[in-house]
């Protein structure tokens, strides 16, 4: 509700040992602190980007700030751009040879030609336009086609020529459902949003006083990618990590932070007539960033984004033929700074590449087992020397690569899904001894002792009841899901309607999971109520008590495991509201990462 702050859950203090005659006393407090972040809101007089030089005035090495030619303020910009899945000229790629399966979850990882279709039915293709083209010579010979007719029976001749032969409407109804299922799916695409975007940048005029060109400086509020490809729900790929009490944001921080100078070069010219690269100087601040990858989300935007065969080939520099200049390069950075930070994935692969492995492709073994909550501390990285953004975000990317392979390699061991509560729990239950005899060698006193003991205990606690509702609220959804899957399946039973869809704000608390629950169980028993006695009724009114027998039997699998996956439904979503009710923060953090995903943004 916004104003749990106000809540006060902790006793005060006793026994402060406040010595009689001294007016101002202080103690440390044996419990831990909580700090609500922006509890009293503050509206800022002054916009930091329409003050101040941006320190140009150093960066140029004058005396006075150089005079600014161009300064461009954005204020607060939100952007949204959508990928959809499919083509929006579909008739084009069906034209090309483009086919997709019928069974296909998203197009565009289909779009292959169908090189023996085109080979094999070359010869038959040929033969069947050339009949084509004959019958429609015939037609037109026996309506007078010709081209001095007037303009009656040119109009006369077009609507017969439209019609369609027998042996063609076929094809054309074919073509008009691969065009269909090659369209866009609205339904399935991947998103980037940016909200309240600030940007200065200032370009400074030219003189021989310095060589400062410009300065910039870009921060946003918040920026998130979703995708609708691995679930029908939106799920955020990438956003910020919200949690108050291990990493608390300001609120003047942004969640990307970006700062670069340019300054132009001595000799702007080459000797070679080349026009040599502007250098720059650049930092970049990103607060904690959490990420949902699933692998087929992956697959869809590296196919997204692929060249096509056409459009491999190298672009030459873009010169102008009259001026003979070329485009203006890239800048040079002679330093380029990322401070540290740190990123937590849940990872969901959907099958593991055997052959890749055989051929030696390590990384592929990531797709052995799901990851959850895997925290990956990003270190801080400094480039010297690279010239343009993909260099930069290659050697980036390679520097990162590189490190967690060298120290945090054993997260993708720890963190995987069948020995994530184990390594909770372990590490939990190390603290109960290591916590105890720290405090022994740091301090040696009994009372810091106990502390420690009883600080230990109560983590430790805290881990197993975590540990154990999560992983039972997984346990029964699966088999629920299972059980539900199974009963939907027209091939064996007559088509069930699947679990109620839960709520989309997550429960607080056990108070929050009633409703779900019950119409949980209410819809397996319901499901059951009609395979065993409605369905038995109609059979016995129209075939009698031999297909009333038949229809109950066919119906006993169905009365057992509807009702049994709306209770394993209900019971999951309880644990989940209990998980909820024991780690709030870890509630926070999953209302975060739906923040933005609703409410007309998709």
């Amino acid at each position: 509700d916004g104003y749990d702050w106000t809540t006060i859950d902790h006793e005060l203090e006793e026994n402060l040992d406040l010595q009689a005659g001294e007016e101002q006393s202080a103690k440390w407090h044996s419990k831990e602190l909580r700090i609500f972040q922006q509890h009293i809101p503050m509206n800022p007089v002054m916009d930091p980007l329409s003050e101040g030089d941006m320190n140009a005035k150093g960066f140029a090495g004058t005396k006075v700030p150089p005079t600014v030619q161009t300064r461009i303020i954005i204020r607060d910009l939100s952007v949204r751009c959508r990928f959809f899945d499919g083509y929006d000229w579909p008739k084009s790629k069906l034209r090309q040879g483009y086919r997709a399966p019928k069974d296909a979850r998203f197009i565009i990882e289909h779009d292959v030609k169908e090189e023996h279709k085109s080979t094999e039915g070359k010869s038959g293709d040929s033969n069947m336009n050339a009949q084509s083209s004959r019958k429609a010579q015939l037609m037109g010979d026996l309506l007078g086609d010709d081209d001095n007719d007037d303009n009656d029976n040119n109009c006369r001749n077009s609507a017969f020529g439209n019609v369609p032969l027998p042996e063609e409407r076929g094809s054309m109804i074919e073509n008009t459902a691969e065009v269909r299922r090659l369209a866009r799916r609205t339904n399935r695409f991947f998103q980037a949003s940016l909200s309240g975007l600030k940007l200065r940048l200032d370009s400074f005029v030219d003189t021989l006083d310095h060589n400062l060109a410009s300065c910039m400086d870009i921060s946003m509020a918040d920026m998130f990618l979703a995708e609708t490809v691995s679930n029908s729900k939106p799920i955020k790929l990438l956003g910020e990590w919200f949690n108050d009490n291990e990493h608390p944001r300001d609120s003047k921080d942004g969640l990307v932070m970006f700062k670069m100078v340019t300054w132009h070069p001595l000799e702007r010219v080459s000797k070679d007539n080349e026009i040599v690269n502007d250098e720059s100087m650049a930092k970049l601040e990103l607060l904690p960033l959490r990420c949902y990858v699933d692998q087929r989300t992956v697959r869809f935007i590296s196919t997204f984004f692929a060249k096509e065969d056409d459009a491999t080939e190298e672009c030459s520099p873009i010169v102008n033929t009259q001026t003979q200049l070329k485009v203006v390069p890239p800048p040079l950075f002679k330093s380029f700074k990322v401070k540290p930070t740190k990123l937590k994935v849940n990872y969901r692969p959907e099958k593991l590449d055997i052959a890749s492995v055989r051929d030696g492709c390590y990384v592929e073994l990531i797709n052995l087992n799901p990851l959850e909550g895997m925290v990956i501390m990003l270190q801080p990285v400094a480039l010297n020397r690279l010239i343009g953004f993909g260099a930069v975000i290659s050697a980036l990317l390679k520097n990162w690569i590189a490190d967690i392979c060298a120290t945090q390699l054993h997260k993708f061991v720890t963190n995987a899904a069948p020995f994530k509560p184990l390594t909770e729990m372990g590490g939990g239950f190390a603290d109960l001894v290591v916590l105890p005899w720290a405090a022994f060698k740091e301090q040696g006193d009994a009372r810091a002792i106990k502390k420690a003991v009883r600080s230990s205990a109560r983590s430790f606690a805290g881990t197993v009841a975590y540990e154990t509702l999560t992983t039972s609220s997984k346990l029964t959804q699966y088999a629920a899901e299972k059980l539900m899957g199974v009963l939907s399946s027209p091939s064996r039973y007559a088509a069930s309607a699947p679990l109620p869809s839960r709520p989309r704000d997550t429960p607080r608390g056990l108070p929050q999971v009633t409703g779900h629950a019950v119409d949980s169980v209410a819809h397996g028993l319901s499901t059951a109520n009609y395979k065993v006695i409605i369905i038995p009724c109609r059979e016995y009114r129209k075939s009698g008590p031999m297909g009333a027998a038949k229809s109950v039997v066919r119906g006993i699998p169905v009365a057992v495991m509807a009702p049994v996956g709306g209770v394993a439904e209900a019971i999951s979503y309880t644990l989940l509201g209990a998980r909820n009710q024991v780690r709030p923060d870890i509630r926070k953090e999953e209302e975060a990462s739906q923040r933005g995903l609703h409410h007309g943004d998709f």
